[in-house]
């Protein structure tokens, strides 16, 4: 009579065992999916924030050309260093993390990215230009054509606003 209980509690212990070990292995699998779902999701906050950091930098460019020709020359040298940084570092910052938008596979955060990306190149590429005319060229003569090429519509501050909220939204989804 004793050994049908010592059978059971034996049996209900193993398969305790057992279930344990099966539900630690699957909320290690769960964490480790959401370590990586929110490493994904800070690595386009970073990419989405270096979009900001570019767009305030042309708009603080374009202010600066548009000053008095004197006070012009002055800033621009006292900003040559920042400047040159820009034409290179966040352009290329912004082109390597580009690929963190679409690894979160995302349709409405890939359709936001594709407009910013092409509202803004444009402006991009004329600030590289005029940049590298101060900088290389010693140059402070800018005609109007390029300094009206440098304003950053409001658009773009619209898109980067959606992206963030988008982030937040999928941020929010448990993988």
């Amino acid at each position: 009579p004793l050994v049908i209980p010592a059978i059971s509690a034996l049996l209900v212990a193993i398969l305790g065992f057992i279930f344990a070990r099966w539900n630690s292995d699957r909320n290690k699998r769960l964490e480790r999916r959401a370590a990586i779902h929110d490493m994904r999701i800070q690595e386009a906050r970073e990419y989405v924030d270096t979009w900001l950091q570019m767009i305030q930098a042309i708009r603080e460019f374009h202010t600066i050309l548009l000053g008095e020709p004197e006070l012009i020359v002055s800033r621009m040298k006292t900003h040559k260093k920042k400047y040159s940084h820009l034409a290179g570092g966040i352009v290329e910052s912004i082109q390597k993390k580009r690929a963190s938008i679409s690894i979160l596979d995302d349709p409405e955060l890939g359709r936001l990215n594709k407009e910013l990306s092409s509202l803004m190149y444009p402006k991009i590429v004329s600030q590289v230009e005029v940049i590298n005319k101060f900088i290389l060229e010693n140059t402070y003569a800018i005609e109007d054509n390029k300094i009206k090429a440098l304003e950053v519509p409001i658009e773009a501050d619209r898109l980067i606003v959606q992206m963030k909220l988008r982030l937040d939204k999928l941020a929010e989804k448990v993988p």
